[in-house]
Formats: structure tokens, sequence, C-alpha cells
């Protein structure tokens, strides 16, 4: 009677472990339902509930590490649209180090790296364009006119080959006009 006692005692202790185990499990506590399923193996080392339970702690640390990792990426994504590269570069080597085969995260990296590049090499066209409006303001006309040659040979955008075949067409008609002039 007192060994019926103790083994009903003992499945209902497992009972209310295995139910502890499952709802922390639901609620993503993951450590706290690893644990209750543990005390349960430490109790019944047969016992198949608690090691079902500990395979579906697993998968839910790994599909919620995933999902972590996919957000990360996604804030890149996010980021690279609006622009925003470094913050984009950083959420997607984040990505990476959680995971170093996310092709999402590889080729957001990528993209995003390019992008900068790019909008590096814009800005440092952008800074010619302007040093060399400052020498046709000065009137400097022959310098402005190498330097406009030599960027309209460079990959530069389209409104920057605009605006420099107009700044080439004031300096070529102020050289013009410097030639007419009486010495």
């Amino acid at each position: 009677e007192q060994k019926a006692a103790a083994e009903k005692e003992q499945k209902a202790k497992i009972a209310a472990l295995l139910s502890q185990g499952d709802e922390a499990l639901k609620a993503n506590q993951f450590d706290a339902a690893e644990a209750k399923f543990n005390e349960v193996l430490a109790a019944a080392s047969d016992n198949r509930d608690a090691k079902k339970g500990l395979d579906r702690v697993a998968r839910a640390r790994r599909d919620a590490y995933e999902a972590q990792t996919e957000a990360i990426v996604e804030k890149g994504d996010a980021a690279r649209k609006e622009g925003n590269l470094d913050v984009a570069i950083s959420a997607y080597k984040d990505a990476l180090t959680r995971d170093g085969e996310n092709r999402g995260a590889k080729s957001g990296l990528a993209q995003a790296e390019k992008d900068l590049a790019e909008k590096q090499r814009l800005a440092i066209y952008e800074a010619e364009l302007s040093a060399i409006q400052g020498l046709v303001n000065a009137r400097q006309y022959n310098p402005a006119q190498e330097r406009l040659e030599a960027l309209l040979g460079e990959p530069i955008s389209r409104e920057q080959k605009k605006q420099a075949k107009r700044l080439l067409a004031e300096v070529e008609s102020a050289l013009r006009e410097a030639q007419k002039a009486p010495k």
C-alpha cells in the first residue's frame, strides 16, 4: 500500500513536471522547459514524454534562433532600401555571425557594400565638380577644362555628366571669348 502510494505520488510529480515543462515551452522559456524535462528524466530516465519534450525544446530553440536571424536580415533589407547602408551592412554582418550560410544576409551584404562604394564614388565626383565650379568662378578656365574632360571620361551619374557638360560648354565659351579679346 505504501509502495502504491509512493508510485502514485511519483506519477503525479512526473505529470506535474511534464505539464510545467510544456507550459514553459509554450511561453518560449526554453531553459525552464529543459530543466523540467530533465528533472523528469532524473526521476524516470526512460520517460518518453520527457525525451520528446527535450527534442521539442531543441527544435523550438533552433526555430527561434533562425527567426531572430531572419529578423536581422529584414532589418538590413529595410535599412538598405532607406539608403542607410552602414546600418544595413552591420545588420547583415550580425546575421552572418549567427548563420554564416544565410543567403539573404550574404546577398544583402554584397549589395549594400556595392551601393556604399557607388555612393562614395559619386560623392567624390560631386566634390570634383564642386572644385571645378570653383575654378570656373575664379576664371581659371584651362585647369577647369582639363579636369572636366578627365571627369567626363569617368563613370559618373547621368546628372553629374549633364552638369559637367554644361560646365565644359561654359568653359569653352569663356576660352573662345578670351581668344577673341584684344591682347
